[in-house]
């Protein structure tokens, strides 16, 4: 349906009719990290696709919508949880897409963004979050940035800390990344300066590099990178197999 208000598209995912072959498709051409698995894997990544998308509703401007937008950001949050029991990140029922980036709703100060979380939206602008899935290995990724900020909300603020386990690795995580944010002056690598904004930026920047920079970040700093594999089961430098055993 489309909102006359702002002349957005909602595009409800329980109604979008998407054929496996039209998923495969979408997801060869443009989701490297989709590309690289095994077979076996390609499979199960197909279904949480599917399954986020159909707990979703995706707002997008104009009047209509492309199955590859819901699909591509539904792969991106799949991404980052794919070594995870819990995926569909439930809090969030909205993800909301602009053409290109957008000001903040801020009334004090005038910020441009290329994403945010706020409420039960996750928000992004669609030039970066295509810029960002082209290319894989340049640490910038606003898809996996916003989807990170969801994930800690989901579970820090949402389910109010009951995962037990998740809490407890995801504490070893921001540790660390307080021990490296601190330390900024001493040994700036890898990190933008936007990272050292707060600690949530850093959260997410981590997840980019993790997943983008896996080498580098490994080497630079060792332990976070282990702490984020133990986090979401996942090794990124095993790109055809990346689920831990």
């Amino acid at each position: 349906m489309t909102n006359e208000h702002n002349k957005d598209y909602v595009y409800d995912g329980r109604r979008i009719k998407l054929h496996k072959a039209e998923l495969t498709a979408i997801l060869l051409k443009r989701f490297p990290y989709y590309a690289h698995l095994l077979p076996q894997l390609k499979h199960v990544f197909e279904n949480r696709v599917q399954r986020f998308i159909a707990v979703k509703s995706f707002i997008i401007p104009g009047s209509q919508a492309y199955k590859e937008v819901p699909v591509l950001l539904s792969a991106a949050a799949v991404q980052l949880t794919f070594g995870l029991q819990e995926f569909e990140l439930p809090w969030f029922r909205y993800i909301r897409v602009h053409a290109e980036e957008y000001f903040a709703d801020d009334p004090h100060a005038l910020r441009v963004l290329a994403g945010h979380v706020e409420e039960n939206v996750i928000t992004v602008a669609w030039n970066h979050f295509l810029k960002g899935i082209a290319d894989d290995r340049d640490g910038a990724n606003v898809g996996l940035h916003e989807m990170a900020h969801a994930l800690y909300y989901q579970h820090v603020i949402a389910h109010n800390g009951k995962r037990k386990g998740f809490i407890k690795e995801l504490s070893d995580v921001m540790e660390e990344s307080e021990e490296i944010y601190t330390l900024r002056h001493n040994y700036n690598v890898l990190y933008s300066d936007y990272a050292y904004k707060n600690l949530q930026e850093f959260w997410a920047e981590s997840i980019e590099l993790f997943f983008e920079k896996p080498e580098a970040l490994q080497e630079h700093y060792p332990e976070l990178f282990d702490n984020l594999k133990e986090l979401l089961n996942q090794d990124p430098l095993n790109k055809t197999n990346p689920l831990l055993p």
